[in-house]
């Protein structure tokens, strides 16, 4: 999880420092291991603490408003992941 220990170390000070209005989180799974235009490696379980780092962060520094915006591709392997179930 090298990429959400940033996010605590790097990202979460960053924030408390702008105290931002609002958090806005481009929410596309290309950083999932089987996205096959992304360099990342998360499983669903990383990217999963990553967006509860994000909520956390807005809920603590700007009254939980937060904004995030599905990428067609992160639809793509979300639904791939989805079929047969």
């Amino acid at each position: 999880l090298g990429l959400a220990k940033a996010y605590d170390e790097v990202v979460l000070p960053v924030l408390r420092r702008f105290k931002p209005d609002l958090v806005v989180a481009a929410a596309g799974f290309d950083t999932h291991w089987r996205d096959y235009q992304g360099s990342f490696v998360l499983s669903l379980q990383g990217i999963a603490k990553i967006v509860k780092t994000l909520n956390l962060a807005a809920k603590e520094l700007c009254d939980g408003r937060i904004a995030s915006n599905p990428s067609d591709r992160g639809a793509l392997v979300n639904k791939e992941r989805n079929v047969g179930s």
